[in-house]
C-alpha cells in the first residue's frame, strides 16, 4: 500500500500501547503514520475516532481529509459501522467472522485475507471513481 502512495494509519478501539504491540507482532506497523492514527485512549466512543483522524490528518498533511478517499480495513461489524458513521469506505477481512455474515453488514468489499495484492486491488477499485490513493 505504501509503495502505491496510500497513507496508512490506525483507527482502533484498542489503547495505543496495546495497539502498538499488536501491530508490531503482526508486522503491520512499518509503514503506518501513527501521527494521524487514533486509539481507544483518544476517545471513549469509537464513533468519535474518525473525526479525530480527520482533524489530525488535516493538521499533518495540510488538506482536509476527503471521506470518499478514506478506506477503513477491518474485520468486524463494529469496523463497518464506524466507517459508515464517518462516510468512509470499508473493506473487511473474513478471518474471525465468515464472509456471508460480514457481507450482511454491507461493507464495500469482503476480502478473504490480508494478501497485499488483494488489498491493493480492492482499495484501488474502491477509488476508481475518485482516482488518487486514499488513507487506509
Amino acid at each position: 500500500m505504501h509503495g502505491r502512495g496510500f497513507i496508512q494509519t490506525v483507527l482502533t478501539g484498542n489503547l495505543r500501547s496495546a495497539a502498538e504491540v499488536k501491530l508490531d507482532v503482526a508486522g503491520l506497523d512499518e509503514f503506518l503514520d501513527l501521527r494521524v492514527g487514533r486509539f481507544g485512549s483518544d476517545a471513549r466512543d469509537r464513533f468519535q475516532l474518525p473525526a479525530v483522524v480527520a482533524q489530525r490528518s488535516s493538521a499533518v498533511y495540510g488538506d482536509p481529509l476527503d471521506s470518499a478517499r478514506a478506506i477503513v480495513i477491518g474485520d468486524a461489524p463494529n469496523d463497518i459501522a464506524c466507517a459508515r458513521h464517518a462516510d468512509f469506505r470499508v473493506a473487511v477481512v473474513a478471518h474471525r467472522i465468515g464472509r456471508q455474515e460480514l457481507a450482511s453488514y454491507e461493507p464495500d468489499v469482503v476480502l478473504g485475507s490480508l494478501d497485499p495484492t488483494a488489498v491493493v486491488a480492492a482499495a484501488s477499485s474502491l477509488l476508481n471513481a475518485g482516482g488518487s490513493p486514499a488513507t487506509c
